[in-house]
């Protein structure tokens, strides 16, 4: 089985220094000594109080989670993913053993369960105390381990590429039964055991080699990637000169050969680095003012150094509340990275009645439909539902201490959004 990171609180406190670029960096060194993605071994608690809710590090980690005494009441999710491994009692017994043991069981098939601790069709595991004491080096890329719960830019990429490869997938950065689905076809027709997981194999099948000049869904794939480095380049499936410089820029940064070409290395990296949208929230530029609103540079400066791209259309952020610049920037973070597009802001039009409007700096519309399915598909999955607001559907929840009412507007005029407050 892989290595498992153990983050619980100490004593009922959490470790000193702890946070989400401090956990990246340490699971990124556990993945390039063992060659396989660490098992995460956490809490929802440990998560909202010791992360503050940015578990942007855990996305490829399988999550073994604790919840005793709890019949069949599983444990909540963590950053909106769900099990692999849950601990559901600390009282059981297990032959051979004295006293009382953890007890756990498995998400999963037996195939599954398998391709988790990286044994082929038919290889049995390796007895403790035999073979050699150093693991040799993996002979090929070592890629993440993609399965039916995984969520997150890396989720977006291989449905972009699935895409690519004829599959019938929505990019929605959430990999749920139709993903599944579809990589257990492609596994099929390219003569991969069919076990709906995206490991190693699957991968070198999955990429292709894109250049200037390329279209389609695996540019898609590869814009998705670079757009997540803080790259404001559009996820459109045109391999035009700004995908190419910025390809060429991540690249160069990343010791490969700088010839904007996005091919085997390039995927590899890609896929394993740590995106922009991981790091915590960096500070405005300047100080925010007393009444705790932005200058439209102020937000725009936040959003970019969180991977969230300007508004588009009239949308103004002129005046927005700092809660509520920071409450989006929680929302990509938790959501697993999902693409964000703010639709609306403080630009007239919208209803002034109540404190919290559009006007008064707290709501943003953002969009339902393409890459806004992610957002669409996070809310209604983990957040609370609440009673509606006249016809249309309401979501209650929390994004890093900041609270969030998620109204999914259906105006008589068109242009479906989410219309979300931050308090």
């Amino acid at each position: 089985m892989p290595p498992v990171v153990d983050l619980e609180k100490i004593r009922g406190r959490c470790p000193a220094g702890v946070n989400n670029t401090q956990v990246a960096a340490f699971l990124s060194k556990a993945r390039q000594a063992f060659g396989v993605n660490p098992i995460v071994y956490t809490s929802k608690d440990f998560a909202d109080t010791c992360l503050r809710g940015n578990t942007g590090a855990l996305a490829n980690s399988p999550l073994w989670q604790p919840r005793y005494g709890s019949g069949t009441r599983e444990p909540a999710p963590v950053g909106g993913r769900y099990w692999s491994i849950w601990q559901y009692t600390e009282n059981g017994t297990v032959p051979g053993l004295r006293g009382r043991a953890d007890i756990n069981v498995y998400k999963g098939t037996l195939t599954q369960l398998r391709a988790l601790a990286h044994l082929a069709p038919g290889q049995t595991p390796t007895p403790p105390g035999t073979g050699t004491t150093t693991p040799p080096a993996p002979s090929t890329a070592v890629w993440p381990l993609l399965k039916n719960g995984a969520r997150g830019v890396n989720v977006t990429t291989a449905q972009h590429l699935l895409a690519a490869a004829g599959q019938s997938v929505t990019a929605d950065g959430i990999y749920g039964p139709n993903t599944q689905n579809a990589t257990a076809a492609f596994q099929r027709s390219h003569g991969l055991t069919a076990d709906g997981i995206i490991g190693p194999n699957t991968w070198n099948k999955l990429t292709q080699t894109v250049r200037t000049g390329s279209s389609g869904s695996a540019v898609k794939a590869a814009q998705a990637q670079l757009a997540g480095y803080g790259n404001r380049i559009a996820v459109d499936g045109a391999f035009g000169p700004a995908t190419r410089n910025a390809a060429a820029a991540f690249q160069r940064s990343h010791g490969l050969t700088a010839d904007g070409v996005v091919g085997p290395k390039t995927w590899n990296k890609l896929v394993n680095g740590t995106k922009t949208s991981t790091p915590a929230t960096p500070a405005p530029t300047t100080p925010a003012p007393a009444n705790g609103r932005l200058t439209q540079r102020q937000a725009l400066t936040q959003l970019a150094a969180a991977g969230i791209k300007a508004p588009v259309g009239r949308t103004s952020l002129a005046g927005v509340r700092a809660r509520t610049i920071q409450g989006v920037i929680a929302l990509k973070k938790a959501s697993g990275g999902c693409t964000i597009v703010i639709t609306g802001g403080t630009e007239s039009g919208h209803s002034t009645r109540g404190n919290h409007s559009h006007a008064n700096g707290y709501k943003l519309d953002l969009r339902t439909r393409d890459e806004g399915g992610c957002v669409t598909n996070w809310i209604k999955t983990t957040q609370r539902k609440g009673a509606p607001r006249g016809t249309d559907a309401r979501w209650h929840g929390t994004l890093a201490g900041i609270s969030a009412e998620y109204v999914y507007e259906v105006p008589r005029s068109g242009g479906v959004h989410w219309d979300i407050t931050f308090i």
